[in-house]
């Protein structure tokens, strides 16, 4: 599970305070200041990129279902099959040779067959 960040300003007293809430537990990190704004400016920036590159990605997911379900993928849960997509990308132990021919399904054929 995803850990949500959040942060606000808030009155405390005569003064804002920039706040960043991690699960339930607020920690000030400031006055409000050009240097706080400038951060929670940062954070909202940075927030709603990932928003975004994470729905595109959900999309992506979505549409190679079909694709997943044509090779055979559709018998493992998505996390699986999204998993070792990600390590092949990553030049993870399914990319290597060892692992490959240390399992049936991942066999290496050498070139002589």
């Amino acid at each position: 599970m995803p850990v949500a960040a959040q942060k606000s300003v808030r009155l405390r007293g005569e003064r804002d305070y920039l706040y960043r809430r991690i699960v339930r537990v607020d920690k000030a990190l400031g006055v409000r200041s050009p240097t706080t704004e400038a951060a929670l400016a940062a954070f909202v920036a940075g927030k709603s990129a990932l928003e975004q590159r994470a729905n595109g990605l959900r999309q992506t997911w979505d549409g190679m279902d079909p694709v997943n379900r044509a090779m055979g993928l559709g018998r493992v849960p998505k996390i699986v099959a999204r998993i070792l997509k990600v390590l092949d990308k990553a030049g993870g132990p399914r990319s290597s040779k060892a692992a490959q021919s240390s399992h049936p399904r991942w066999a290496v054929h050498s070139e002589q067959d």
